[in-house]
């Protein structure tokens, strides 16, 4: 199931953006060179796929790889090919790299439009579906079947040691966010979940901080309970604005021995923060 419209894709700007077109050569050595056009963190994600690639250029957004054998591997194409329809977002350095499946809005006639199929069913389980559970299990069952399937493609990410939650900001109150991350761990066929805590048993939700103060208000506040040494670890959560929070709980993962992080979100706010 593919709830996004890859015909609606947003634009690509300082908030995000697309792997929009890749190609090969073959070369006289017996090696290959890879063009791919779009940001850097999709060449960061193509290097950690294959580790054979060296970097022979850039123009722009518009990179050469040298890499061995005549072609990229079937797991570099199978990146490429889900890098053309969702969002690669910024991300702080404790995480590897960011993505999320679609933005929170269209835009029509250049302007901010309705919610995006995903971010429709996205609002609606957040906030109007509070306190009715069944209809707002259906939804999150259906967002996370949505993020499930791009895990299990990505190559980076379909074997991951564990999955980790984004502490919500009531720790007496299972955010969304943190369910939807506990269904995705078990519909991956029972990967291991870390569930980051906050040390305080209340903060202000990060959405009514102004963005430029999210960082600092958010540093040193997570931690993460289990030790994790060693592991590879996808942080999932519904949806990513100006990543403060998915840096600080990268940051408490790896406190705990974390030697990779990635972070997977359902839609991108059309904000970067």
């Amino acid at each position: 199931m593919v709830i996004r419209d890859l015909s609606q894709s947003g634009p690509s700007n300082r908030g995000g953006s697309y792997v929009t077109d890749y190609s090969h050569q073959r070369m006289p050595s017996g090696g290959h060179r890879l063009t791919v056009t779009g940001p850097e963190d999709a060449i960061k994600q193509v290097m950690l796929t294959d580790h054979s690639y060296t970097r022979s250029g850039v123009f722009i957004n518009v990179h050469h790889l040298d890499g061995a054998g005549p072609a990229p591997t079937a797991g570099t194409s199978a990146l490429l090919e889900l890098l053309r329809g969702a969002v690669i977002v910024p991300c702080g350095d404790s995480v590897d790299f960011a993505i999320a499946l679609d933005w929170y809005n269209k835009i029509v006639d250049d302007k901010l439009g309705p919610h995006t199929d995903l971010a429709d069913l996205v609002h609606r389980a957040k906030y109007w579906y509070r306190a009715d559970p069944e209809r707002q299990r259906v939804l999150g069952l259906a967002i996370a079947e949505e993020i499930t399937e791009f895990v299990a493609h990505h190559p980076l990410l379909k074997d991951v040691d564990a999955i980790a939650s984004v502490p919500g900001h009531d720790a007496k109150v299972a955010s969304f966010g943190a369910r939807l991350a506990a269904t995705v761990a078990r519909d991956r066929g029972g990967v291991p979940i870390v569930r980051c805590e906050s040390l305080q048993a209340f903060r202000a939700p990060a959405k009514t901080i102004p963005p430029a103060d999210r960082a600092a208000a958010l540093e040193g506040q997570f931690r993460c309970p289990v030790d994790i040494s060693g592991q590879h670890v996808l942080i999932v959560d519904d949806v990513y604005t100006s990543g403060a929070t998915a840096e600080e709980t990268a940051r408490a993962l790896r406190a705990a021995g974390a030697t990779a992080v990635a972070c997977l979100a359902a839609v991108r706010t059309m904000k970067s923060g």
